[in-house]
């Protein structure tokens, strides 16, 4: 049963994370999140204010990390590098933020 509850956590963070770092938007990934999967998070065993704010985090995280986000490509071009380059370093710290903010949060 924990095994279960872990692979749900997880699930349920890292869809709207990897929606934000593909789309590059955190905005869209959250609200898509929070409309499809919050209302149900009594099935789920969790709170819908908890689940409703790992889907936030998890959906700004995601943008901090995409490439394809405005910030990283305004911030690459000052820089006068790529916006993966960029990604590359910052993907690592949000992804290991990410998975602190799902084990605090529930």
């Amino acid at each position: 049963a924990e095994t279960i509850e872990v692979t749900r956590v997880v699930w349920l963070f890292f869809g709207p994370f990897l929606l934000a770092v593909l789309s590059g938007s955190g905005e869209a990934a959250m609200w898509a999140c929070n409309r499809a999967v919050t209302p149900s998070a009594a099935s789920f065993g969790m709170n819908p204010e908890a689940l409703g704010l790992l889907c936030a985090v998890a959906g700004q995280f995601g943008r901090t990390a995409s490439p394809l986000a405005g910030c990283i490509i305004i911030v690459a071009g000052i820089a006068k590098v790529s916006p993966f380059e960029i990604s590359k370093r910052v993907g690592l710290s949000m992804t290991i933020s990410s998975i602190v903010a799902a084990l605090v949060l529930v």
